[in-house]
Parts: structure tokens; sequence; C-alpha cells
């Protein structure tokens, strides 16, 4: 089986898994017991924290361990809303995840008025815009970083900076950012992140929020790590996170030259194909490979593709799939191309014999067609 559909979720990386289960059988006490073990514990998540921190360049008590990149998401909403009451105006965009469009639709039903930021023809954040959109009572603005469907990288760190001279806070979900390119989170107020999409256990990801920023806890109850956030620590998972981000770091410039490389190689590919169209975003990594066959309906080529031992998606593997494409219809104005868009997601683990056998199945379907 073929798999081409890292942008939804990464195998874990066997050094990663190795760490998790060292910890998790040598050093598994709860990390706030009084004894010996739970110290040794203790040790252990604190150097897994500092390690996680160093990597995002913030303080060590801004990291709060979620059990998903989806609960940051809605704790840094709902927290930021019990925390400020008096604000009531939330602006994100269209390429947000389920998660973050889920939880400003609950606010939304408790009465907050939500704005979406528009998106320039080359599908990136209009970012002037935030200057029209911001009210005295706008609460935050939160955009991704990166769009999960194009790879277009957003300009956060100019919109952060315009809602910092409003004194709004700004939050970014870099879920699908860490591990493939560089951010600066110097004006960036919260921040989310997910260990799964960089090669690390499900289960863990993690909400930064800078020292200057209130938050009401979602979780209450019980000794943690956090006082943001009542759970025992997961010691393994903490460990694997900050693994799975040391070796991203470590072997940064050797994975994006793969991953170069294999997205050349399937553009050329893709280039020579009758009836296949390229959705080329501005400002795209190369991990995602964005294209239509018009004609096709998505779920019925991804059937085909799956039964030949090729994997990979439309869109996100979190959003509906019998609706068009956002982010496709952005840069191309085509509904024909946004209905009928397909997904790869590229990693360094991808081979270019895979490639060449996806672009031979791709010529055998399309002259199905």
């Amino acid at each position: 089986m073929i798999y081409l559909d890292y942008s939804a979720t990464t195998p874990l990386d066997p050094r990663v898994a190795a760490k998790w289960l060292e910890v998790e059988t040598t050093t598994f006490a709860n990390a706030n017991s009084a004894h010996a073990l739970g110290s040794a514990a203790k040790t252990v998540n604190d150097a897994s924290l500092a390690s996680i921190a160093a990597f995002f360049n913030v303080p060590v008590e801004s990291i709060i361990p979620t059990a998903s990149a989806v609960e940051a998401n809605n704790f840094a909403l709902k927290g930021l809303a019990l925390k400020y009451p008096k604000k009531r105006h939330v602006i994100v965009s269209a390429l947000e995840h389920a998660s973050l469009i889920g939880a400003a639709a609950y606010l939304a039903h408790q009465g907050y008025e939500v704005d979406t930021l528009p998106l320039t023809p080359q599908g990136l954040y209009d970012v002037e815009a935030l200057d029209t959109l911001i009210r005295p009572d706008t609460l935050v603005v939160s955009l991704t970083a990166v769009d999960s469907e194009t790879g277009s990288r957003q300009p956060i760190e100019a919109c952060a900076q315009r809602c910092r001279l409003h004194k709004v806070f700004f939050h970014t979900d870099l879920t699908q950012l860490v591990g493939k390119g560089t951010f600066d989170l110097t004006s960036v107020d919260l921040a989310t992140a997910s260990a799964h999409k960089v090669y690390g256990p499900k289960g863990i990801g993690l909400l930064i929020k800078k020292p200057h920023v209130g938050i009401v806890p979602l979780l209450h109850g019980g000794h943690s790590i956090t006082p943001w956030r009542a759970s025992t620590p997961p010691n393994g998972l903490l460990a694997a996170f900050a693994e799975a981000l040391r070796l991203a770091q470590d072997e940064a410039d050797q994975r994006l030259a793969i991953v170069q490389a294999r997205h050349d190689q399937v553009i050329r590919g893709l280039e020579k194909k009758p009836g296949v169209t390229i959705n080329q975003a501005e400002r795209a990594l190369p991990h995602f490979v964005n294209f239509s066959i018009v004609g096709t309906r998505p779920e019925e080529g991804l059937r085909y593709f799956s039964d030949h031992g090729i994997c990979f998606s439309s869109k996100s593997a979190c959003s509906g799939q019998d609706e068009k494409s956002v982010s496709v219809y952005a840069i191309t104005g085509d509904h024909a191309l946004a209905i009928s868009s397909y997904r790869l997601g590229l990693s360094h683990l991808t081979t270019e014999t895979e490639i060449e056998t996806f672009l031979s199945v791709l010529a055998d379907y399309v002259r199905s067609l």
C-alpha cells in the first residue's frame, strides 16, 4: 500500500516510539506524587517541556499539553471567551480546521459575532482587511498558518503584528507547519500544534499561551504539570513529542530536500497528464500537491486509487468531502476545479518509485473516464 496522505497524519517514527516506550516503562509514576519515582517522573517531564519550549522559542510556562490540536483550538477560543466575557467578536478564516470552525460556531450560538477574513486572489489572507474588521469588542483573531488543502504558507506573522497594533489577541494553528517550515511567534499570543503531524504519537497536542494572556481552564480538578489543564501528566507522550520535534529540527534540511524532489517529480508527471489541472497556490509548501480532474467525483476517484493500493485524500480528513474546496476556488475562481480537487501529502518517507506508481495509476484512471 502506498501512502500519500501525510498531511492527514504521519506514521510514528521508530525512534520516537522507542522514547515513548522507554519513559512509559521506566519513568511511569505520576509526576505529582511525593515519592522518589514521582520526582524522577517530574524530572523527565520538565526536560521534555523545556525541549518543546525551546523548539517553539517560548517560555516553558507557555506550554500547555493537551490531548490533541482539536482540544487546543477549542481551549484557545472558549478559554479566552470565558476570561473576557465583554469581548463578543471573533475573526477567523474560511481555511480553518474543523475544530476551529466548530469552536467559533459554538461561540456564535452563544451570541458572539464571527467574521471571516477575506482572501486575496492568490488564496492568502488579506492582511489589510484586518484593519476594517477588528473592532473594540474583538476578542481574538484566529488563523491557520498553512492551508491544509493547497499548502499555502499564510502571512501569520504580518497578521499577528497587525493584531498587536490593535491590542487584539492573535491565535494561530501551527499544526500543518510544524516540522515543515520555520515560523516566528514573537507577536503571536496563542498557538496550537499536534504530535501526530510530525511523526509523533496520537493523543498529545499543545496550546502555547504567552504569559500575558488570560484564559479560563476547560478542565478543572486535580494537580498537573500546568495550572491551566487538569490531568495526570502523560510522561511518555510528552517525551515522545519532544523527541519528534527534536528529530524534525535536526533533520529539517535533509527531509525538505527529499520532499522537494518528490514534489517536483509529481508536478512534472501531472503536467503531462491530459485532463489534470494543477492547483498551484502561492507560497505553497512542497509537502502539498493539489490537483483537479474535472468531471470526477473525488470520493469515487479516491476509491479507485485505494483499490489500486494508493491512499491520499481530496480535502482535510476532518472536513466534509461533499462540498467544494474553498481553497481551490479562492486561487482559481473555478467551481468545476473546486469540486473535483485532490490533495497529495508528501513526506521524506515518500519514494521515487511510489510517485511513479501513483502517476501510472493516475494515467489509467484518466483513460477510464
